[in-house]
């Protein structure tokens, strides 16, 4: 009967030993993150408040294996780039002051729950405010890049049309 503990013993042993070496965190290789669409949130103005305005979020999903996704400092790395259809022909906006890109291209900060080479996976709410130009049908194009300089592919969003 000892004799059996004393192996049984042995046995765990061994399974401890290789359960450790089973648990090494996967690698994950240098790629970029992963960035898709998931959809509008359009508020439309308080007819009764002669002072508000509609307002246009676009929520976009992403994944980063490496959990790198965020910036510090002045880096903006999220880029959205305004299209409108005019005429039937998509139209990039170009703001005739390079500070009314506040709203395009925006900061995506770090967090600190996220561990080096740890997937980080979550939603970007942009808000986009009373956005509407001279068109009536807008899209997005957008691109995410994290930290090492991985730039997410080019996500275009599906047109959205303003509400009479």
């Amino acid at each position: 009967m000892k004799k059996s503990i004393c192996q049984l013993t042995k046995l765990m042993a061994l399974v401890a030993i290789g359960l450790n070496f089973g648990c090494v965190p996967e690698r994950c290789p240098e790629e970029p993150p992963s960035l898709t669409f998931h959809q509008y949130d359009y508020k439309a103005a308080d007819p009764a408040d002669p002072f508000a305005s509609d307002s246009l979020t676009i929520i976009t999903q992403f994944v980063d294996c490496q959990g790198d996704v965020g910036a510090e400092g002045d880096e903006k790395n999220l880029k959205t780039f305004l299209f409108e259809k005019i005429n039937g022909e998509w139209v990039k906006f170009i703001p005739a002051d390079s500070a009314d890109t506040v709203l395009l291209f925006v900061q995506i900060p770090k967090s600190s729950k996220v561990q080096e080479d740890q997937k980080a996976e979550g939603f970007i709410f942009q808000p986009m405010g009373s956005i509407k130009q001279s068109s009536d049908t807008i899209r997005f194009e957008t691109r995410l890049t994290d930290e090492a300089g991985n730039r997410s592919e080019l996500v275009t969003t599906p047109e959205f049309v303003f509400p009479n």
